[in-house]
């Protein structure tokens, strides 16, 4: 199956993570900015620190204060297909082209390098951590989600994906949350798997490429606003965010918004009614 590698599309949307107590804001104070240089992805850990890549594979890692505290320079300029911070003491760094994936510390310091033809024999597209050491991948050879046990090696289940999402699906990203797997597609939406990958529901959510969780919630942007969906209930709340153009990722850290734009990072309040 001849398929592109679709995280080159993310920049064109945004990218959300809230850390910090649940609050619904009213509106957007501007309060800092501090310049960037264009950025590739970006993922945040549960304190708030803020991680950017470029597009030579350098990762940045940020305070919530938007101070420079450290930075990763790979061997090779290459920017990662995804990486994920929220591990806390270590950062998943994963390379579709290359087929490889490795670990960053607390201060960007590389672990070796593992190769993904070692422990899959397919061609994989999107690989993100889950708890324990675990892996889910898409394998684009078999149209199949699969997971690993990465101390073993072992295939701990595969779950194949052709009778819900055809040969010619799209997954834009995905993330593992309270013991379950959300996946979203061009096609589907957003899509919840178990820990053992099966199937449970698809979420009313259209169009929606990046996701994040708080709470019993998961947010997204759409028509310049952060929306929160309540997953037991499916109630909304909005927080209009303010139009900054060109606009790459906005995101949540310590009760405050930052929108990256490809030259600049701007860093909002968040106030509430009649402040």
């Amino acid at each position: 199956m001849n398929r592109k590698i679709y995280y080159k599309v993310l920049p064109l949307f945004l990218c959300l993570i809230y850390l910090g107590q649940p609050a619904i804001a009213q509106k957007l104070f501007p309060i800092d900015s501090f310049d960037i240089s264009y950025p590739a992805f970006a993922s945040t850990d549960k304190i708030g620190n803020i991680f950017i890549s470029n597009l030579k594979g350098e990762i940045l890692k940020y305070s919530s204060f938007g101070q420079l505290t450290d930075s990763y320079v790979p061997q090779k300029a290459l920017a990662p297909t995804f990486f994920e911070a929220w591990q806390m003491l270590r950062v998943f760094v994963f390379n579709a082209k290359n087929q490889e994936y490795y670990y960053l510390d607390h201060y960007l310091n590389p672990s070796e390098t593992y190769s993904l033809s070692k422990l899959n024999p397919g061609f994989v597209s999107f690989a993100t951590p889950d708890e324990d050491n675990t892996l889910w991948l898409i394998d684009d050879t078999s149209i199949s989600l699969k997971k690993y046990d990465l101390r073993s090696g072992n295939l701990l289940s595969e779950t194949h994906l052709s009778f819900l999402l055809g040969e010619n699906f799209q997954v834009y990203f995905m993330k593992a949350y309270q013991n379950k797997l959300f996946i979203s597609e061009k096609n589907s939406g957003i899509l919840v798997f178990d820990n053992l990958g099966n199937f449970i529901q698809k979420l009313p959510l259209e169009k929606v490429q990046i996701f994040n969780f708080l709470g019993d919630e998961i947010y997204y942007t759409k028509d310049q606003n952060l929306i929160l969906m309540n997953l037991p209930t499916l109630e909304t709340n909005k927080i209009p965010l303010p139009e900054i153009y060109p606009t790459w990722y906005s995101f949540f850290a310590e009760n405050q918004v930052f929108i990256l734009s490809s030259e600049k990072v701007y860093v909002y309040k968040i106030v509430g009614k009649g402040e």
